[in-house]
């Protein structure tokens, strides 16, 4: 449950990958499409990390879709995966 390193590199199959900001435009509704941002389309995985914030309880949904596996995480536990 800590922050990432956002300066960290890490080596990949084919070169050395970090993380990276989203850039302006690409992002609709807090919708970000991968599609848009990851090049190769095949053998990649994207990470994408966001902060929920509220002053009192209140019902929540968050809407996930992907052409492949998908994992998602609540509070550092995982709630969602479709292989």
């Amino acid at each position: 449950m800590q922050a990432p390193a956002l300066d960290a590199s890490y080596p990949g199959r084919e070169r050395a990958v970090r993380w990276r900001e989203v850039p302006d435009g690409i992002t609709r509704g807090g919708e970000v499409s991968f599609s848009a941002l990851l090049r190769p389309t095949e053998n990649v995985c994207g990470l994408a990390e966001t902060f929920v914030h509220s002053d009192r309880k209140r019902a929540l949904s968050l809407w996930v879709g992907a052409g492949g596996a998908v994992k998602v995480y609540w509070n550092g536990e995982e709630v969602l995966r479709d292989t």
